[in-house]
């Protein structure tokens, strides 16, 4: 029983997607996902806007990456 569990626990563990920040900043691009909402992430007259997009936005500037919300 002890041997069947942790195969079965084994076979359950998967390879984290996504990347580290030395990676992201080798490719001078960050891709980003978020809500599209008035508060989140919006496009005003061809402008983005929201909240979490000027801290993402604030954070590639700083960092010198290109953001692609």
């Amino acid at each position: 029983l002890f041997v069947f569990i942790l195969l079965l626990l084994s076979c359950n563990r998967s390879k984290e997607a996504g990347y580290d920040f030395p990676q992201i900043a080798a490719k001078d691009t960050l891709r980003v996902i978020t809500l599209n909402t008035s508060t989140s992430y919006f496009i005003y007259r061809d402008q983005e806007m929201g909240y979490h997009y000027e801290m993402i936005k604030s954070f590639a500037d700083e960092h010198g990456l290109e953001l692609q919300v």
